[in-house]
């Protein structure tokens, strides 16, 4: 039971860090970025910030300096509407940088050069070719706004946008990608150009409404997070950074319940393997109450009683925690190599691959000897209290 307990608890650990890897890298890496900096107060409206609300595209060359930024992408947002024919729809429009992007989202609709995304990452969902350069004409749509307008990839499409000064203009371009981002609110209403068309109608040349920042990690992202707030501390215009879990709380609080639910699952686990040693060490003390009555006999006192059963409590749950850090290794490493594959809507399958946490191995095994030796208290007790006499006479 002890065994079968810490295989479970290191199999279900490592599957649970690779559910949410996979989710984060598709948050960070595909529907969001790492760290973004835009205007001040631009976090405070009620979708697409207001396109007053720019900063310089210069910027970028300082944020890329910034200690544990790897790459910095310029970003314009805005709201447009999407023509094919005589049909249309309200859209949410990123203009990107495809080469800049790449590094900072490389599984994200603007990347440029999808050969550097590993193919057993969570899937990109492009369908169709890329935006290759800063002034391609290219259009990628999302896969919910290519069944409302009925586009198909090839189809010459309009966008008709507010300009930064509060006139109209249009612009046209060949759709030649539809992305699938596995989130249908953002596939009902996503599109995707590049940044200079955008400045372009927009009528706004140099100027972005943010830039996407990538760290060297997702455990660097805290750190990168400081010293970007420090660089843009005195900034003109004034400048504020939101790191992913700002940007997208909902998978933020996602991933700290499940977290929360494996902490639940630990405890139940150490329940049942309390229970069970306690009833195999009391079953234990009960067939071999005549031998602990002719130890007495003999002269052992009962602290030495006490000891022996501890020993033995100790015993059973350093092999049966050592077996069961074992079989998890396994079970694991099995798991990891084959991959666990289920289906994501508008994506396709993917695979979950458990990851070995060696703390969280070791904490198991540690957790298995401290629940024998707590398990192994009372009926190590109840043996050091018995009457030599009466355990004589046991049956």
């Amino acid at each position: 039971m002890v065994a079968l307990g810490v295989a479970a608890l290191i199999f279900f650990r490592g599957y649970i860090v690779a559910i949410n890897d996979m989710m984060l890298d598709m948050v960070v890496n595909t529907l969001t970025v790492p760290i973004q900096v835009e205007r001040e107060g631009a976090s405070a409206s009620l979708g697409v910030p207001p396109l007053a609300l720019d900063l310089p595209e210069s910027m970028g060359a300082s944020l890329r300096a910034v200690p544990g930024i790897v790459g910095a992408t310029p970003r314009v947002r805005f709201g447009a509407y999407l023509f094919n024919g005589d049909k249309s729809s309200l859209v949410v429009v990123q203009a990107v940088d495809p080469e800049h992007e790449t590094k900072v989202a490389p599984r994200g609709p603007g990347a440029g050069h999808r050969d550097e995304v590993p193919e057993d990452a969570a899937a990109s969902g492009l369908e169709g070719a890329a935006i290759t350069s800063v002034d391609d004409d290219t259009i990628i749509v999302g896969g919910g706004v290519a069944r409302s307008l009925g586009i198909k990839l090839g189809d010459t499409v309009s966008l008709m946008a507010r300009t930064q000064k509060g006139s109209t203009d249009a612009i046209e371009g060949v759709v030649r990608g539809i992305h699938h981002a596995g989130d249908p609110e953002l596939d009902k209403r996503l599109v995707v150009m590049s940044l200079r068309r955008a400045q372009k109608v927009l009528h706004m040349p140099d100027r972005v409404t943010s830039f996407g920042l990538a760290a060297g990690s997702r455990s660097e992202i805290a750190g990168a997070m400081v010293a970007v707030q420090k660089q843009i501390a005195n900034s003109d215009p004034p400048t504020e950074a939101r790191t992913w879990e700002q940007l997208a709380p909902y998978y933020r609080d996602v991933v700290t319940l499940q977290n929360d639910i494996m902490k639940i699952v630990m405890g139940v686990v150490f329940i049942l393997v309390l229970a069970g040693i306690v009833n195999t060490m009391m079953m234990s003390v009960f067939e071999r109450q005549r031998e602990i009555g002719t130890l007495m006999a003999l002269g052992f006192r009962r602290r030495t009683i006490l000891l022996l059963f501890m020993v033995e409590a100790v015993g059973l749950g350093i092999i049966s925690g050592l077996a069961g850090a074992l079989l998890g290794l396994l079970i694991v490493s099995v798991t990891h190599y084959t991959g666990i594959p289920f289906t994501v809507p508008a994506i396709g399958t993917i695979y979950a691959r458990p990851v070995l946490d060696v703390t969280y191995l070791a904490a198991n095994v540690l957790l298995a000897m401290v629940t024998a030796l707590a398990a192994g208290l009372y009926p190590a007790f109840r043996a050091s209290r018995l009457q030599p006499v009466e355990a004589l006479r046991a049956i």
